[in-house]
């Protein structure tokens, strides 16, 4: 269900944290009033750089407790 449409202009969306470094991603996500659930994934490209996000870029905070998000790991072998 969308919300109000005269709303959209003071509405919070999901920030495009593709590419970002986890700290970066952090500070939008509070900006846009929302956390974090970072995980991390092995092997995508820079290290510490966010690969992937759930919900999508532009989609409503509200309500979104939180943003999950894939963060590139260093290849280390599993302890």
């Amino acid at each position: 269900a969308a919300g109000n449409p005269m709303m959209s202009s003071t509405r919070a969306v999901v920030p495009d944290l593709i590419g970002l470094s986890l700290e970066q991603a952090c500070e939008a996500a509070a900006w846009a009033g929302t956390k974090l659930n970072a995980t991390s994934t092995k092997g995508h490209g820079r290290v510490g750089v966010v690969v992937a996000q759930s919900p999508p870029p532009g989609a409503s905070t509200e309500p979104l407790p939180q943003i999950h998000v894939s963060v590139s790991a260093p290849w280390l072998p599993d302890a």
